[in-house]
């Protein structure tokens, strides 16, 4: 709720140097923070595909700019 009244406190850049196929998004969780599912995952097996995330091929010097949410 913060981030949607306050905007984000700041914003991730990928800018792959060279064809990069391992960039993963989870639709829609920049607008809340980790699941304690994802947050597990990544934590115990962050080389693995999450469930509900969707593969982005990224080209050399394509990009991609986004925000999120991380639960401490």
């Amino acid at each position: 709720m913060d981030m949607i009244r306050n905007a984000p406190g700041y914003v991730q850049w990928n800018i792959p140097l060279y064809n990069d196929d391992v960039f993963w998004v989870i639709p829609r969780s920049h607008r809340r923070p980790n699941t304690t599912e994802e947050h597990q995952h990544l934590l115990t097996q962050p080389q693995k595909p999450i469930s509900g995330g969707i593969p982005v091929e990224l080209k050399a010097v394509d990009g991609a700019v986004y925000s999120h949410i991380i639960l401490h």
